[in-house]
Parts: C-alpha cells; structure tokens; sequence
C-alpha cells in the first residue's frame, strides 16, 4: 500500500468519530406547546424539535449509539402523523430511545446494532408535514418525552436565525428530570418523642412499692429481732453466771448492773428503731437535702421524676417532633444531617434521664433498705465475735446518710437549674448540644460526688 493512501486512511480513522458532528441543520420548530399544527390548524403540543434545511433523500447519521427497534409508518384521519419514522434504543441500559420521523427510507433493517453517526434513515416529507425535514424526539425509559433540542444539538450542529445552538440544556434536563424522579421518591419522615418527656409513674411506682415492702419487712423483723434478742440476753446471762462458777468466784454485781443496763439500752433501741429510721434518720436526709439543694425533698418527691421529665421536654420541645416532609432533593439532603443529629441527642438526653432516674431510686431503696436491717446490728453487737460486723451495719446507715444528702443536693440543683431554662429556640443546634453536655455533665457528677462523699465519710467512721 502506498504511503499516501496509509495516510488517507489515518485521517478518515481520527476524522470518523467525529462524522456525527459533520451533520447540521436548521431548527424549524420547537419542542413544546404550539398555537396551531401546521398540518390540522388545531392547537397541539410539540413533542420533538424539528430539524429543516436539506433536501429529501439526504441521508443523516444516528445521534447515539444503540439497536433500530422499530421502522414504520404513521398517519392520522386529521392528516398529522409521522409517516415513515424509525426508533433507535440507546445501548447504555437506560431504556432510552430516539425516534426520527417523517423519512423518506430507511438505510438499515430493524434489529441492526449502529454506533453513533452511522446512516439510519433519508430526510423526507411523508405523514403530517408542510415541508421536508427531521422530527425528533427523545423518551426517556422509552415512554416519557423530554425536550431534545439540547441533545440533538450536542450532537450536530445546529443553527437557528443564524446563531449556534448549544447542548448544555440537555444536559440540564436530564438532571432535572432525575431530581424530580428522586424527589418523588423522598420519603417524608415524621418522628414524635413528645410523648417519652410526659409525665411517666413507672419508676416511681416501683420505688414506691419497694418502699412500702421494706416497711413491711420491718415490722416483721422487728418482732422476731425481739425475741432473737431476749434470747442472746438469756446466752449471755448463762455465759457470765457459768464463768463465775466455774471460776469459783463471787459474783459481779457491778459487771451484771452493766448487763442489764446494756440489754435495756439495745432494747430500747430495737424498740424504737421505727421511730429513729422514719423521725429521724429519713428526715435528716429530708432536711439537709433540702436545706442544701434550695427545694424542699422528701422520699415522695425525691421519687416524682415528673418534674426532670417535664423540664427536659419543655427544654428541648422544639426537638421532640422532627419531620421531613417532601421538598426538594437539595433541602432534603441539607437537612438530612441535622435532622439525624437532633434525634440522636433526644436519644442520649432520654437515655441519661432514664439512668439518673433508676441511680436516684436505687440510692432511695437502698436508704431505706439499709435503715430497715440495719437494726439486725443491734442484738449482735452484745456479741463480740459479730461486734465489728454490726458495728459496720449500723455504720452503713450513717454513711447511706451523707451519700443520699450529697445526692439529693445535685439532683435538686439540676432540678432548679432546669425549671428555669427557657425551651431552646428551634434550629439552634449548637445551643441543644451544649444542654446536651450539660445535662450529662451532671448524670455523671452526681453518683461520682456522692460516692466519693460516702467513701470518705465511711473511712471517718472506720
């Protein structure tokens, strides 16, 4: 082969790929609505653009690649159709297809694969015309129209009164017509936690009933306690009087006086252990809490955690029902962040209002719990082998003492503190993530202060 020939056929090799652009065109009507057609003078809509300028016969490429799956011919009773049209379905799986009409034949059968700018059809004249040109029109998924103007003119080059039509418009189109698809699509998301900040009787209730079966329990004890300690005075007398015997020595009455004054002081106290748990103990947690946490506590209000829920719900109401209506996808995915955000912060803040309930109850029960055995102490300290264990039971009330007082000092401040918030404004995100530290800030004080009260005021007794 000739040199020159090897280099004509590297020219046509590079030039070939860009044959489709070769072609060109007028644009004789648009896409869209139109006063009358041309054909039926009745008003109609336009759905492709129309491309003049050429002659009949003349041949022109296919704006994209893909297989023809249909060549037929069209008309209507009013006159307008297609006549001879010709749809090429696009090979990169979207479904969608190109239809020219109004050819005068057709250059390749039904089921031909052709690439982009291979010769399809022949401008013609047939079906619903005034002149000869190119109807196009561009389906998405193969059934909805779009305007193809921009497309057709990314493809050849198009011109109308003189000037350049450019192809960016198609551009936008399809972009918008995907927005739209995936807007419809957008789910509207609607979540509610109003109803958890409401006023709950459930934890409360439970400390309540534990309460009310601690004083039970009490009372039960405290006639069998009498009887166990009638019984070790009974022991204990047996024990002194057998030494001085067996010792052979006089007895002593001093020593004996003690007894009995011991065994009348213990009963006393057993006796009136209801009295010092429910008049004296119970209340001095009563009085210093409240003296210190600037509101008045007691176990029944110490336990409403109405008022935390409550004050956390006015707080952050603003928050507590967060909705994603239908909008457009750039709001959507705007908000989208914020919107996971604040409800995982109503998540945290319902999450830490639950535990600091339960720690608070808890620490309540055990109070009582601790003040209504811990007469079990008593008789046992006339023994002295269980001495320094019921010297640490009787020692575990005073010490459930402080740390309850310490306890009902930060609650009750965080109480106070959060009665007088004002609601945190809606979008104000920075300000709900601040609460939100605060608020957690003092979940974690509080058992953390109290224990550490408790554990140094334990280590004063002992």
């Amino acid at each position: 082969m000739s040199t020159w020939k090897k280099l004509l056929l590297i020219i046509c090799a590079i030039c070939l790929p860009l044959s489709v652009m070769a072609f060109s065109g007028e644009i004789t009507d648009h896409y869209g609505p139109r006063g009358v057609h041309p054909v039926t003078g009745k008003p109609a809509y336009h759905y492709g653009v129309d491309i003049g300028g050429h002659d009949i016969g003349t041949p022109y490429p296919s704006l994209t690649s893909g297989t023809v799956i249909t060549e037929d011919y069209q008309i209507s009773d009013d006159g307008s159709g297609w006549g001879n049209y010709i749809e090429v379905q696009r090979d990169d799986g979207s479904g969608d297809i190109l239809r020219y009409a109004h050819n005068s034949g057709f250059a390749v059968p039904v089921g031909t694969h052709v690439n982009e700018g291979d010769i399809i059809a022949y401008v013609g004249d047939t079906g619903g015309v005034t002149a000869a040109h190119i109807h196009v029109e561009y389906l998405t998924g193969g059934t909805e129209h779009v305007d193809p103007t921009s497309f057709v003119a990314s493809k050849w080059s198009l011109t109308e009164g003189g000037e350049h039509v450019s192809g960016t418009d198609f551009i936008k189109a399809v972009y918008n017509r995907v927005t739209k698809k995936a807007e419809e699509l957008l789910p509207a998301v609607d979540l509610d936690w109003t109803t958890y900040f409401q006023p709950s009787k459930v934890i409360s209730t439970v400390g309540y009933s534990f309460l009310e079966e601690c004083v039970k329990a009490f009372y039960r004890l405290q006639d069998v306690l009498v009887e166990l300690f009638l019984l070790i005075i009974a022991i204990d007398l047996l024990v002194f009087l057998g030494m001085a015997i067996i010792k052979k020595h006089p007895a002593d009455f001093p020593g004996l006086f003690e007894r009995l004054f011991r065994y009348l002081f213990y009963m006393m106290i057993i006796k009136s252990w209801a009295w010092i748990c429910t008049d004296v103990m119970i209340p001095s947690f009563e009085y210093i809490g409240s003296a210190f946490s600037g509101s008045t506590i007691s176990a029944n209000s110490f336990l409403a955690f109405d008022t935390l829920f409550t004050s956390l719900g006015s707080i952050v109401g603003n928050y507590t029902h967060i909705h994603i209506s239908a909008m457009k996808i750039t709001e959507f995915v705007k908000m989208l962040v914020p919107f996971i955000l604040q409800n995982i912060i109503i998540w945290v803040i319902l999450g830490f209002a639950m535990l600091i309930s339960v720690f608070v109850m808890y620490k309540v029960c055990m109070f009582y719990m601790v003040c209504v055995f811990g007469i079990i102490g008593v008789p046992f300290h006339m023994i002295p082998f269980f001495r320094p264990y019921s010297e640490n039971v009787i020692s575990s009330v005073l010490t459930m003492l402080i740390e309850l007082i310490v306890i009902a000092f930060f609650f009750g401040l965080m109480l106070n503190y959060f009665s007088q918030m004002e609601p945190i404004k809606s979008q104000d995100l920075a300000s709900l993530i601040a609460f939100t530290a605060i608020f957690i800030m003092y979940c974690l004080t509080i058992p953390r202060e109290s224990q550490a009260a408790a554990k140094y005021f334990n280590h004063l007794l002992n």
